[in-house]
């Protein structure tokens, strides 16, 4: 038996999906301490609570007393007012608008997400924090690639700059590419022109873990020593 889950989908973006069960609470929220990171603008540093108690048959949202204000279908909340989020409503965090889907209870195996059974994407055991947004900078940009390093985190990230879109799987806070790919990806997103939108989540594409990890410290420390082309051996 899978349990029941709402999803919350970007309307601007449908790839970039949050996902809500019942006996969660989530901060969501500009800065990089919140259990979902939303780097928008329009986003406070500590902007919303989703909650889903236990025994209740939906989540709710709470107004974190934020300066742009949560929305729901388009009203908006007061200071820490408490809304129910149902099928089909529109959540607003800011200027960012998020579908609200309910998915029921179903039978079948409890390990895999209800989307894994046909995509091959599974979650791994170990954390569920999903972040998206767009980077002003650079700057800020790497400092949530140094703090995915940090946090150890794996998953996959989802890069679009500059009419590109790199996706780039993490494993325990490192890059899975080669050293060269490496450099040269974070050489261009330092020279792209913001914004830069990214995606990331604990989900890895079965089969495509194989090549040798690098920390995002170590490439950026390569990047500013001149480019590609570091010594030959790797401490």
């Amino acid at each position: 038996m899978t349990g029941p889950s709402v999803e919350l989908r970007a309307i601007e973006d449908e790839r970039c999906c949050l996902r809500l069960k019942p006996g969660s609470s989530n901060l969501v929220g500009r800065s990089p301490q919140n259990d979902w990171t939303l780097a928008h603008r329009s986003v406070s540093r500590s902007h919303a609570r989703l909650v889903w108690a236990e025994h209740d048959p939906r989540p709710t949202v709470e107004d974190l007393g934020s300066a742009n204000g949560t929305f729901v279908d388009g009203l908006r909340m007061a200071a820490h007012d408490v809304a129910t989020l149902t099928e089909g409503a529109i959540l607003g965090i800011g200027e960012l608008e998020f579908r609200v889907t309910v998915h029921k209870a179903v039978a079948g195996p409890a390990l895999l997400e209800e989307e894994a059974e046909s995509t091959g994407i599974v979650t791994l055991v170990g954390g569920d924090r999903r972040r998206a947004g767009v980077a002003e900078s650079w700057e800020e940009l790497r400092g949530l690639l140094l703090q995915l390093e940090d946090e150890r985190a794996t998953g996959t990230l989802h890069l679009e700059f500059g009419g590109c879109h790199e996706e780039v799987v993490v494993l325990m806070g490192s890059l899975l590419l080669d050293r060269r790919q490496g450099v040269t990806l974070l050489g261009r997103l330092r020279d792209s022109q913001p914004p830069l939108s990214y995606r990331y989540g604990p989900d890895i594409q079965i089969g495509t873990i194989g090549s040798r990890g690098w920390r995002v410290s170590e490439l950026v420390s390569l990047l500013e020593d001149g480019g590609p082309t570091p010594p030959t051996t790797r401490v």
